[in-house]
């Protein structure tokens, strides 16, 4: 089963057996300046692609695609706070320290994310860097916040929050 990639040059049918490049390129769209992964998300909206039989987050693949290797004990962080995007220049290097320091300045960490907010909507807060709300899902005390996305008013980040709530 494949996925199909239509490009203004090409037309193919995606597999795991195409090289990475051939699938990396099929597999975002351009929305808002980010390169949005179009493939499998993650419940925090990460996106991850199969490398050599290994599943990668697709961010740290595009790191690698475009920059090379991640040196060890460094993650690959977004400036524009959006893990589904893969653009290359919306990426940059930190430790795990530079990582939670980055979630705390965001309004991302999962102890913010279950605090009344400056929208007064739990779940709902101010991604400054984005300037829109963000919606997510604080699940407890060492569970990973689900990411829900962003969104121009409190009302869109509101319903779009308890929508997901009441799937889980």
């Amino acid at each position: 089963m494949g996925r199909l990639c239509t490009g203004e040059t090409k037309q193919m049918k995606l597999t795991r057996a195409n090289p990475f490049d051939e699938r990396f390129f099929c597999y975002f769209i351009e929305v808002g300046g980010c390169w949005n992964w179009r493939g499998y998300l993650n419940n925090n909206g990460y996106g991850t692609i199969s490398i050599d039989g290994v599943e990668e987050y697709a961010h740290r693949a595009s790191w690698m695609f475009f920059f090379g290797k991640i040196p060890e004990g460094m993650c690959v962080l977004h400036h524009c706070d959006n893990p589904s995007c893969v653009r290359p220049d919306h990426l940059f290097l930190g430790t795990m320290s530079d990582n939670s320091k980055d979630m705390w300045r965001k309004g991302r960490h999962p102890i913010c994310a279950g605090r009344p907010s400056s929208s007064g909507v739990k779940g709902v807060l101010w991604s400054p860097n984005n300037q829109k709300w963000l919606g997510i899902i604080s699940r407890g005390y060492k569970k990973k916040s689900i990411y829900v996305g962003l969104y121009a008013t409190i009302a869109e980040a509101q319903k779009a929050v308890e929508e997901k709530r009441s799937q889980l």
